[in-house]
């Protein structure tokens, strides 16, 4: 699913990202980095995934996705990030800048209640506010952010799970060092 929600139109080229970053991890190595990565975003985050608040997940292509949904970080209709969830906000952070060799796509996302303008909106502003506020410390080229709207929704939005296909994922990708010649 990765590819149907992250377009790999980054902004980001190769080498501006090799470079911010200080160069990428070895192809052998990238594996373990990651399930690294996956074991301390899982650990720092243990309260909000045994409430059901944060998934995390690992993706084809070593890639992670940190899901949050609408109830944990957004009222409804916001794209104002809730107070009470600024230090979960800060452990990802925490993780993420101690796993610098990665790079990241914030997507927003909501339910088809509203117009789908409306709800286009409201996801890109969602993303932005994890962008900006999730960030601190992150070199600023690992960063995108993209809304999808109502178009890839996380549940039905015809069952009562509806609200578990809005909020925010946070895709990392592994910066893979380019294959010595």
């Amino acid at each position: 699913m990765l590819g149907g929600v992250v377009s790999k139109k980054k902004n980001r080229t190769k080498g501006v990202l090799l470079g911010a970053v200080g160069g990428g991890i070895a192809g052998g190595a990238v594996g373990t980095y990651m399930d690294n990565q996956k074991k301390d975003l899982e650990k720092a985050l243990a309260p909000e995934r045994n409430a059901g608040a944060i998934q995390i997940e690992k993706l084809p292509q070593n890639t992670l996705r940190v899901t949050m949904t609408e109830q944990t970080a957004f009222d409804v209709d916001s794209a104002e990030i809730k107070s009470r969830f600024y230090s979960s906000m800060d452990k990802i952070a925490t993780v993420l800048v101690r796993y610098g060799k990665t790079e990241l796509t914030i997507v927003g996302h909501t339910d088809s209640t509203g117009s789908a303008q409306h709800n286009q909106s409201l996801s890109e502003r969602r993303a932005q506010a994890w962008k900006h506020t999730s960030a601190a410390g992150c070199v600023p080229q690992r960063l995108e952010s993209q809304g999808q709207g109502e178009r890839t929704p996380r549940a039905s939005n015809a069952t009562p799970r509806a609200a578990s296909s809005t909020g925010v994922e946070i895709y990392i990708e592994p910066i893979v060092a380019p294959q010595q010649e």
